[in-house]
């Protein structure tokens, strides 16, 4: 089988004389395993792994939601003993992003606990 996901878009901006609506060209693409990770978790302080189904070998495309309110929440890798932040997610943004790694993906909040919502397929 092939092009079992499908990703489509829009970016839109209205700010002063700044107007522009870019569509995005729609994106099909191959999933190898009919697996995936899906759930919310509570993302605290100090960076921890995103818990993904321990079916789910290989991540590939993947969606993630701040749930919180008030704060926001990094999303990225931890080596060694420094976390990289690669994403922000302020309150009630979302992304979808592929991962190119199948080490741990980990999450950072604020100032407070945030809910993470995700929902990660497999590659």
């Amino acid at each position: 089988m092939s092009s079992e996901i499908t990703i489509t878009g829009s970016l839109r901006v209205s700010n002063g004389a700044l107007v522009n609506n870019y569509p995005l060209p729609q994106q099909s693409v191959d999933m190898t395993e009919g697996r995936y990770s899906a759930g919310v978790q509570e993302i605290g302080t100090s960076e921890e792994a995103i818990s993904f189904n321990a079916e789910l070998t290989a991540p590939g495309w993947g969606y993630f939601r701040n749930l919180d309110a008030t704060n926001y929440v990094e999303i990225g890798l931890y080596k060694g003993a420094t976390f990289y932040p690669l994403l922000k997610l302020k309150p009630g943004e979302w992304q979808i992003v592929r991962l190119a790694t199948t080490t741990d993906v980990y999450a950072k909040a604020d100032t407070a606990a945030v809910d993470l919502e995700h929902y990660v397929l497999d590659d």
